[in-house]
């Protein structure tokens, strides 16, 4: 979780409110201060002297929780949507808090706050449920091939998917793919009556781009290029068949079983600001505030500066 050193290893103490006054914070060097937990400086940085913030990680996204989280849950939802919907930050950001407290946020750091603030979202829309073994509610794949030609291509947005079967959900981003048509065909009778209006039938052969894992010190430096490489990213392979009019135009369409993939059983797509402190949307981490964590990322997005100094409000 957000609560973990990850520049040193370990998580954030939770008695640190209790041993360290004011007059000891400030007397933080600024090493001891950048081996602190991303959520560790936020606190530091809006005046949670009672590090309100980290101690919910720790009970509820973090090592403390009860029961225990599993080895393969994570942020990757947050995740996904911020890097759709942020500036990837590019640069530490030197902040001073209203107590004159200096902190230095990583790239990596505003990461993992951008991906906590995400994990639940302003607006958000699905298409498919998360599949277990039985594929029964996946997205139809008509409305799926519009979604995917209408976001990447039109857009230039990227959207989430999971393709995986069984109780864990992966969310990956869909960055690009590649579509060619392998076939044409008139349709059936039969198929006509089953899909009123539709005079042909399209067979798809569809290889989707999708963003790979990375390390966090690899997530601390700009990715944008290893992602335009393809260094970053791998490809999920599937076809379906399109049902289509007179007009070309999509009416129904049918996952095709082919040999490594079933398709995708589950996409979503989010927008606005991250509403993780908003209780309306979600239970999440009431201490930890969009408007902080975007700020900070407004700031970090600019490649002009070596650091860049944000005075906290009152």
């Amino acid at each position: 979780g957000i609560a973990s050193r990850w520049q040193t290893g370990g998580y954030a103490q939770q008695t640190l409110d209790q041993t360290k006054t004011l007059a000891e914070l400030k007397a933080l060097t600024p090493a001891e201060i950048a081996a602190l937990s991303p959520i560790e400086k936020y606190d530091l940085f809006v005046g949670n002297y009672d590090f309100k913030a980290t101690k919910w990680e720790l009970e509820n996204r973090g090592p403390m929780r009860k029961p225990t989280p599993a080895d393969w849950e994570g942020f990757c939802n947050g995740a996904r949507c911020a890097g759709g919907l942020l500036s990837e930050p590019l640069l530490p950001v030197i902040v001073i808090n209203r107590d004159g407290l200096v902190v230095t946020f990583q790239p990596a750091d505003l990461k993992a706050l951008g991906s906590a603030s995400y994990f639940y979202v302003e607006k958000y829309a699905a298409i498919g449920v998360p599949a277990t073994q039985a594929l029964i509610d996946r997205p139809n794949a008509g409305a799926f091939d519009l979604a995917l030609r209408y976001f990447i291509g039109e857009l230039k947005r990227p959207f989430i998917i999971d393709a995986h079967l069984g109780t864990e959900i992966w969310n990956e981003s869909v960055v690009g793919y590649t579509r060619t048509i392998t076939g044409e065909t008139p349709t059936t009778a039969a198929e006509q009556m089953e899909v009123r209006g539709a005079m042909k039938k399209i067979e798809v052969d569809l290889a989707l781009v999708v963003l790979g894992e990375i390390s966090i010190r690899q997530s601390n430096q700009p990715t944008q290029a290893m992602v335009s490489s393809g260094a970053v990213t791998q490809q999920m392979k599937m076809k379906y068949t399109l049902f289509v009019d007179a007009n070309d135009r999509v009416l129904d369409g049918k996952w095709v079983p082919a040999p490594g993939t079933h398709g995708v059983d589950f996409a979503w797509f989010g927008a606005g600001k991250g509403a993780d402190a908003d209780p309306n949307i979600g239970n999440g981490n009431r201490a930890l505030k969009f408007t902080v964590v975007d700020r900070l990322f407004a700031k970090a997005a600019i490649a002009t500066c070596d650091a860049l100094f944000i005075k906290a409000k009152r």
